[in-house]
């Protein structure tokens, strides 16, 4: 073999054996590239999937707690203008205010935080309410109650005031939530 054999053939091994090598090489990237390409579409499939969850929960939680706030408004509305209730307002408020409270444990993971603190504040104003209703609702049976009577209406009108304020801050904010939740589903 004289020395161009031996080169020439020195540079087609080199060829060939760096050919293999990158073909190798590049059979080993595409397929850790796919694997990686995977393994993160997995991932977002999943965390869509979660959203989709989540923004459904939603989408169920926020009408429910405008329906209890409505139904909690119109019995403080008919409290303020009456300065009464009759034994059905009494147990339908009683009604609200423990739906409410379970709501509050049930949603508090999907609610956002400032939503759940004006809901948390109106179920204390509800409950502070339920019990001057329930005082209301009690028979007079002598003076000295008919004094007790007059201070819970007196104090029943103040709240239902203060109840029907929050419950329209309520009503704002979740309505806003609701405008935001759409936004976000589209």
């Amino acid at each position: 073999m004289n020395w161009l054999e031996t080169f020439a053939s020195g540079i087609i091994t080199a060829v060939i054996t760096s050919g293999l090598l990158t073909w190798i090489i590049k059979k080993y990237v595409d397929l850790r590239f796919k694997l990686i390409q995977q393994r993160e579409k997995t991932e977002i499939d999943f965390q869509v999937d979660e959203r989709k969850a989540w923004l459904s929960k939603r989408r169920f939680i926020f009408p429910e707690l405008l329906q209890l706030c409505y139904k909690a408004k119109l019995i403080a509305e008919e409290c303020i203008q009456h300065t009464s209730v009759s034994m059905q307002d009494v147990q339908d408020f009683t009604e609200i205010t423990k739906t409410l409270t379970e709501r509050l444990k049930e949603y508090r993971l999907f609610v956002p935080k400032n939503t759940w603190t004006v809901l948390h504040k109106t179920k204390h104003l509800c409950q502070n309410f339920l019990i001057y209703l329930e005082i209301l609702e009690r028979v007079v049976i002598d003076q000295g109650e008919k004094v007790i009577i007059d201070e819970a209406e007196k104090k029943a009108v103040e709240t239902a005031h203060a109840l029907s304020k929050k419950l329209q801050e309520l009503d704002d904010v979740l309505r806003k939530d609701i405008e935001k939740l759409i936004g976000t589903a589209l």
